[in-house]
Order: C-alpha cells, then sequence, then structure tokens
C-alpha cells in the first residue's frame, strides 16, 4: 500500500544521467564504489526500460536521447506524449506536471536542482530551492543568492568546447561570487587551476571540465539542502554520461577493434600510436564513478537514517565502435548564422546546446517552417541532409549529420539543393576538437534504478521497471496517487513497507 502521509520519509533522487550498469558491477567488484555496494546489498535494484523504444530504428540511439528520457521519468508519459523533443525547448507547454511540481502543489516541500528540461524555475508555495539545468535559458534560481553559481555553470557548459582563456575574466569573477554563495572553495580552486592545468600538462586533462560541472552542482544542492532540508530533493549529475560516450574504448581497448576508424587516421599513424594516446585517458569512467560514489556517501550523511534515496540512470549505454559501428566525431559548427543567411533563414535566435546542436527560436511558426525547409536543402553529401531537423511551434532543434567520408577528404563543400551558386568548404563552418575526441558508447533503452533507506525497509515489486513508473512510484512515497495524465494501469516499482 502507498505510504501514508503521517509516515512519509525523506526521498532524495539522484540522476545519473546514463550511467551503465556495467561499469557500476565492474568497479563494485574491486572494492572502490561502498555507497553503491551498499546499495545493492541493503536496498534493491532494478532495470528501467523505455516504453516504445525500437532497437533496428534509423539513429535509434537518438530517439531516447536524455532530454527526451528525463521528461518521461518526471512526468510519466512517454516520449511521445510529453511534447519535448530538444535542449532549449519552451518547456511551460509541457503535457502533465513534473514529480517536484505536483509535490509542491500537495504541501510536499521540494528542491530541484540540475534537472534535465526543468526551466524555468517555479513555486506553488512550498519549493525550497529551484536551480535549473545547465543549459537553461538564464540563471534564474530559487533562492535568488546561488544564482552566481547558476551562472557559472551556464558559462562553463555553452563553452566546453571553447578556448576557455577567452572567458577568463568573467569566469573569475563569478568563481568569487559563488564562493559566497554555497560552493565550496576546493572547488574554486579547482576551476581557477583548470586551464593552467591543461597548458602545462595536456589535452588529457581536459574532461576535468564535465566533473567541474558536477562540482558546482554538488556544492549548490548540499548547501542547499543543509539550510532548507526539504521533504523531496532531486540532483541531476552528467558527468558519468560524458566519460562513457567518450572514453569506453580508452578504458576497455580490447573490446574494440585493431584498426583506424576514419577520425583515427587524421591523427594517429598506427594503432599502437592511437592507443598510447588514448592510455591517458583511461581512467575517467573510474574517477567519475568514484566521484559519484561520494556524493552518495556524503548525502546519506547529510539527510540521516530516515532518507530514501533513489538512484537513476534514465537510460544506459553500450559500446560502439568507431571504426564500423559509429560516426561521432566530436566537431564543433562554427558561425552557423552566416551559414543560415547563406540560404535566406532570418528572423531568429540560436543557442548552442552541446554544440554542434543547436536550438533556433523564430518570431513565429510561419517563419519557423520557412526556416525548416531551408535547412533540409544543406548537403555535405547529395543523398543525405546535412542537419536533421525537429519543429515545435517556433523553434527548430537543429542536429549536425556528419558522413563518414567527410573526414577522408580535405575539400568537402557544404551545398544546398535549392540554391545553385552556395558552396561553402567544410572546414569554413565545422572543426574538429582538438582534444581528438569521438564516441565510443552510445544510448540504450536499459537503464540502472537502485533504492535505499537505512531506516527503511523498502520491497520491490518488480524487477523490470518502466520509467513512465518512476513518476508514481515517488508520488506514492507520499501518499500521492496516480496523476490524470498518467496510464492508470501504471504499477509503482517499489513501496516502503
Amino acid at each position: 500500500m502507498p505510504q501514508q502521509r503521517s509516515q512519509v520519509p525523506r526521498v532524495i533522487f539522484v540522476e545519473v544521467n546514463e550511467v551503465e550498469r556495467y561499469f557500476v558491477n565492474k568497479y563494485v567488484a574491486e572494492g572502490i564504489l561502498p555507497a553503491f555496494d551498499r546499495m545493492f546489498r541493503d536496498g534493491i535494484d532494478m532495470t528501467t526500460r523505455i516504453p516504445g523504444w525500437e532497437r533496428t530504428n534509423d539513429r535509434a540511439w537518438r530517439d531516447i536521447s536524455p532530454w527526451i528520457v528525463w521528461p518521461t521519468i518526471y512526468t510519466g508519459l512517454s516520449p511521445d506524449q510529453h511534447g519535448i523533443v530538444g535542449l532549449g525547448q519552451d518547456t511551460t507547454n509541457i503535457r502533465g506536471s513534473c514529480i517536484w511540481d505536483v509535490l509542491d502543489q500537495n504541501g510536499i516541500s521540494t528542491g530541484v536542482c540540475g534537472d534535465l528540461m526543468s526551466y524555468p524555475p517555479r513555486s506553488h508555495g512550498t519549493c525550497k530551492f529551484y536551480v535549473p539545468e545547465f543549459l537553461a535559458n538564464d540563471a534564474n534560481c530559487i533562492p535568488e543568492f546561488v544564482e552566481p553559481i547558476q551562472e557559472l555553470a551556464l558559462l562553463g557548459a555553452r563553452n566546453y568546447s571553447e578556448d576557455m582563456t577567452r572567458i577568463a575574466g568573467t569566469a573569475l569573477r563569478l568563481v568569487v561570487k559563488s564562493v559566497s554563495a554555497g560552493a565550496k572553495l576546493s572547488t574554486a580552486i579547482r576551476l581557477l587551476a583548470q586551464i593552467p592545468i591543461e597548458k602545462l600538462v595536456g589535452s588529457h586533462r581536459t574532461p576535468e571540465r564535465a566533473m567541474l560541472l558536477s562540482y558546482l552542482t554538488v556544492d549548490a544542492f548540499t548547501s542547499l539542502y543543509r539550510r532548507y532540508q526539504p521533504q523531496y530533493a532531486s540532483l541531476h549529475l552528467n558527468h558519468v554520461a560524458y566519460m562513457q560516450h567518450r572514453f569506453w574504448r580508452a578504458t576497455e581497448p580490447t573490446l574494440f577493434k585493431q584498426s583506424l576508424a576514419p577520425n583515427d587516421r587524421r591523427y594517429f599513424p598506427s594503432v599502437s600510436a592511437r592507443e598510447s594516446w588514448e592510455s591517458k585517458y583511461r581512467g575517467w569512467i573510474r574517477r567519475s564513478l568514484t566521484y559519484t560514489d561520494r556524493v552518495l556517501q556524503d548525502l546519506l550523511r547529510l539527510a540521516g537514517n530516515d532518507v530514501v534515496i533513489i538512484v537513476a540512470g534514465g537510460l544506459g549505454q553500450c559500446p560502439m565502435d568507431p571504426v564500423d559501428e559509429i560516426h561521432n566525431p566530436i566537431v564543433r559548427l562554427v558561425d552557423p548564422l552566416h551559414l543560415f543567411q547563406l540560404a535566406g533563414i532570418k528572423n531568429f535566435t540560436a543557442a548552442h546546446q552541446m554544440n554542434p546542436d543547436l536550438t533556433l527560436t523564430f518570431e513565429d511558426e510561419v517563419w519557423a517552417q520557412d526556416g525548416q525547409d531551408r535547412l533540409a536543402g544543406f548537403r555535405i553529401q547529395e543523398s543525405e541532409p546535412m542537419f536533421k531537423t525537429c519543429r515545435r511551434g517556433h523553434q527548430i532543434f537543429v542536429d549536425l549529420v556528419l558522413p563518414p567520408d567527410w573526414l577522408a577528404s580535405s575539400n568537402s563543400m557544404i551545398r544546398h539543393k535549392e540554391i545553385e551558386n552556395l558552396s561553402v568548404p567544410c572546414d569554413r563552418h565545422i572543426s574538429l576538437n582538438s582534444a581528438m575526441e569521438q564516441s565510443t558508447a552510445h544510448h540504450i533503452d536499459a537503464g540502472l534504478l537502485l533504492a535505499y533507506s537505512p531506516a527503511r525497509n523498502l520491497r520491490r515489486l518488480t524487477e523490470v521497471v518502466d520509467v513512465s513508473a518512476i513518476a508514481a512510484t515517488i508520488l506514492s512515497l507520499f501518499g500521492i496517487q496516480p496523476q490524470p495524465w498518467m496510464d492508470p494501469s501504471t504499477k509503482i516499482a517499489f513501496e516502503i513497507e
């Protein structure tokens, strides 16, 4: 039976985006993840699945992008129901309501920190803190004093692949203000030292930038949680997903072919040269998970024995070999406004969402439809569009699609089906990440879901959980029934005995 309101626990929902069970099990077995080990031994362990996903679909991994899956987790609506399709999307018209909104409306105090697609911050009277995702449209937060941390996180996220020295002055000012807003001094020192370390040691220290975003998010969360102690709080972290995507081959090279992928050939004369370079990145997945484990230990100490901690990955990952299974070098789209203007696209603003992804926001839907039609004409290869687009109202979400032989040619050109004289060298608008990174893993629909409480007995009701059932499960812990927009046949994943 659902938990009675008078007996509700405190709940912390830790969203470790795309954390892969394979690596968690690997490092638990090595004895370096004591918090995860405790959750496996004394809590409950489930696997999540994503409704409606078909592995055989073209670019199936894209169909379960985290900005699509997490809104399903928050609302209980399937990806084809909630209406969210891209980062930077206006979420004011999201179908249903998110977990924290329902709890807030029912008088349960809440705290939100980093949840994807959670912008803008909002309160129905009992929200104690609200820090939206790291790619929010602005730095607005509840309470306002935490905004310097959010502004610094936004600056880092949107400029991850850039030469960070050009924003050093702004970053320094925000680092100082962030310490007053709740960031730890140790985090501030790490932030200030990052660029000098990269210059001194080399590019294999660049992935620390992804860790720094999580350090900031955790600092904000722990400071706010300690101050306000909400009954429900959520924390979203992305550093594990980042490391798994880029460094699976570096971590376990024997799982991959002993030959050079198209992107590899640009940099390495041999497999042994590539492996020597990748060996410098071998420890990043391990490091990302040991940090996550420390965060879980700290949260257990902070929240006390009454807490129920839920850890979810949303989805998982699997290795994909760049030799013949995946073509996804880490690239940047440079000066896209110039390119779009050549095609006559007008009346829009553009925002990078983890470059090269873009969100284009037009004055109205008419201009957006015209923009989408014109974007469809761009080609690098005649047989395939250069951009995959999805339109929602006055916004277009743009995904760069690169053919494999683009890397093999030094004179690839960008052309347009409808504009005969449009011909621009690819390297004018597309640049490879100087760190020579590429994806070596992609999304799968099997995710990890753990729940643990030091003082409460939890009972698992199923081993495999539809991600759309997570919202109803969390609401049930507070004695709240599934909401009208949720599937009435939804079965909760676990309960408190």
